[in-house]
């Protein structure tokens, strides 16, 4: 194959990955905002900071902004102020929302542990080797590209 038509497939893939029936918005929920509350999840009981969720998450502060209000008024996520520094917006996940990530990791090892099954283990873990050095590569690529992590790619 040649790099146009790698480059070609590669976004067929990810499109379909990203708006195939596992992609899709589920109940009243986006991806995204399930990709914010795994971060949140990753770093609890630790608080995060809108800047911070918007540099792991590779996408704008007002993508986040917007975001954070809705989880907010959907009951998962609380906003406060930092008591040691004012200026500073802290965020935490609230009961609601532990839970519903919670429940949202356990139906994706559900849906992984079916995958594994389906591919065979061996194959699945050479994937994940060669999937792993891909995004080590992707990471340079876009630090090299966009160096103040400015792009929103996906």
């Amino acid at each position: 194959m040649t790099d146009d038509e790698l480059t070609d497939m590669t976004l067929r893939l990810v499109f379909t990955m990203k708006h195939g029936e596992h992609g899709k918005k589920t109940g009243d929920m986006t991806e995204g905002e399930k990709s914010l509350l795994a971060e949140l999840h990753q770093a609890f009981p630790k608080p995060m900071t809108p800047g911070d969720l918007s540099l792991k998450l590779r996408v704008g502060s007002g993508r986040i902004a917007n975001a954070l209000k809705t989880l907010e008024r959907k009951g998962y996520v609380i906003r406060r102020s930092d008591k040691e520094d004012r200026r500073r917006t802290l965020v935490s996940l609230t009961d609601a929302g532990y839970a519903f990530i919670e429940d949202h990791i356990r139906k994706m090892k559900a849906f992984f542990s079916g995958l594994i099954a389906e591919y065979g283990a061996r194959n699945y873990e050479e994937f994940l080797t060669r999937f792993e050095a891909l995004i080590a590569s992707a990471d340079r690529v876009y630090s090299r590209l966009y160096p103040k992590g400015e792009e929103d790619l996906c």
